[in-house]
């Protein structure tokens, strides 16, 4: 952080906005600091699930029984939700032995909901007649956007009452 302050210093940055970035950096990192469990399990999650991914290819290249499900099939477990609600609650909690690991376990929980709904994502796309460079560069809009995330972290919230996966089917009356 003082390396960073020095360098705003002598870019020209000075008095209360050198205040205001000291006073921004600090809260990152303590924030950093708080939320580096969740941080470090997130890393690892994604570090397994492009194996997987990998794995899945391979065995199909080699031809291999590999007995790994669709992504499109993921799901979260329906009692999922009271974890996020419970952890949601906990973060209006004072103290903060409490809202730290609250505020870790919400964001595990969150990540969660975000691959079910990258999931729901796929089932709409894979029902489009889009390219596959339209679709590398709408997943990679969901990834990087945080807007777009927190949508699709939403839809794979709401995919809990309305299945979004089940095509509907129109009847006649």
């Amino acid at each position: 952080m003082n390396q960073a302050a020095a360098i705003y210093e002598k870019s020209g940055v000075k008095g209360e906005e050198l205040d205001l970035v000291k006073q921004t950096m600090k809260t990152v990192s303590d924030l950093l600091v708080r939320l580096y469990p969740a941080l470090i399990t997130i890393i690892f999650a994604i570090m397994a699930g492009c194996n997987l991914a990998l794995l899945k290819k391979a065995a199909t290249v080699f031809q291999l029984n590999l007995n790994v499900g669709e992504f499109i099939t993921f799901r979260n477990p329906d009692l999922l939700v009271w974890v996020l609600i419970s952890s949601g609650f906990s973060m209006l909690l004072p103290s903060p032995l409490v809202t730290t690991p609250a505020l870790n376990i919400l964001l595990l929980v969150a990540l969660m909901y975000f691959v079910q709904g990258m999931a729901i994502v796929s089932v709409l796309i894979s029902r489009q007649s889009i390219s596959g460079v339209l679709r590398i560069v709408l997943y990679i809009m969901l990834l990087v956007q945080p807007y777009l995330a927190v949508l699709v972290a939403g839809i794979g919230l709401c995919d809990l009452w309305l299945d979004f996966r089940t095509p509907k089917t129109q009847e006649n009356l």
